[in-house]
């Protein structure tokens, strides 16, 4: 994922490949997941949003038991408790209506920086 010479676009292409040849690795091989994890968090969040379906494709290799095994791993790696990264679902959002409330939510912050809020929508994000 690290290759100097591959962009955003053919990290996430080999993450593709990674996940159709061999999916079990992303738990298996903690190192991976980290190094999957670094890499998704230094993505601007516009380029996040772009590559969003790709993304979406790569992981849809997944069953759902798979995603919850990778969240909770990457969820551990952050100190949170077992069944934290588990949240209601509601698969009653289309993927377009997903890629659209994160452009707006990029819109929001974007004008409440511009109103010098932006500490304030920032929030609480560890409530319980």
């Amino acid at each position: 994922m690290r290759g100097a010479a591959l962009s955003t676009q053919e990290k996430v292409a080999a993450l593709y490949g990674l996940m159709v040849l061999h999916r079990a690795l992303l738990w298996r091989v903690p190192r991976l997941l980290q190094g999957l994890d670094e890499e998704l968090r230094r993505i601007e969040e516009e380029e996040f949003v772009s590559l969003l379906p790709s993304m979406r494709l790569a992981f849809a290799n997944l069953d759902p038991r798979e995603s919850d095994e990778v969240a909770e791993r990457i969820g551990s790696h952050y100190g949170l408790a077992e069944g934290e990264m588990s949240a209601p679902v509601s698969y009653d959002l289309s993927a377009g209506e997903v890629e659209e409330n994160l452009r707006l939510s990029l819109a929001l912050e974007e004008a409440l920086k511009a109103d010098g809020l932006a500490e304030w929508g920032a929030g609480d994000e560890k409530k319980g």
